[in-house]
């Protein structure tokens, strides 16, 4: 049975004796230490040099290096890479559909993923408007943009994969 002393240090209690106390439990913990050091060594893994962790200083590395780690969304990205491909996405479709500034800022709005009822609070127009542009905007881009983008890339790449194909059984070149 083991009791836990004031430091969190759970010790055996054999046959009654009383728990070690924390300065004997350290100096037991010191002691396994160097002869772990001691039977690595016999094995040739020098310790010269490298870095060992405590179970302690092992933790607070690890929530330090996770600080530094740049905060990554669901689906992997950064929130800086993701709102940079977001804005190239938005400004592709707002220059295939060729609009002027009031309803390019509306169908950008839209773009982003608002509803028709915020861009409306947001802009000051009617819910109508707001309507009657995103509609005119999506008609313009759909007849502006090119429904063959990004297919030579597309065959150039199945093009150039690799892919294996299995030896032929039977005649060997050479045969006559």
């Amino acid at each position: 049975m083991g009791i836990r002393n004031d430091v969190g240090v759970v010790t055996e209690d054999l046959a009654g004796s009383e728990a070690k106390s924390v300065a004997e439990a350290a100096d037991e913990d010191a002691r396994l230490e160097r002869e772990a050091d001691r039977l690595l060594a016999e094995h040739g893994m020098r310790l010269d040099g490298a870095q060992l962790y405590t179970q302690k200083g092992l933790l607070q590395k690890i929530t330090r290096e996770l600080r530094r780690l740049p905060e990554a969304e669901p689906d992997g990205l950064s929130a800086r890479a993701s709102e940079f491909l977001m804005g190239r996405f938005i400004q592709s479709r707002l220059d295939s559909a060729g609009l002027s500034g009031a309803r390019r800022s509306v169908y950008a709005l839209r773009l982003r993923g608002l509803t028709i009822s915020e861009i409306a609070a947001l802009t000051g127009l009617s819910r109508q408007c707001v309507l009657n542009t995103t509609s005119l905007a999506k008609r313009k881009d759909r007849r502006s943009s090119d429904r063959y983008a990004g297919l030579h890339e597309v065959y150039w790449r199945e093009v150039r994969r690799y892919v294996y194909r299995k030896p032929r059984r039977g005649r060997v070149m050479g045969d006559g």
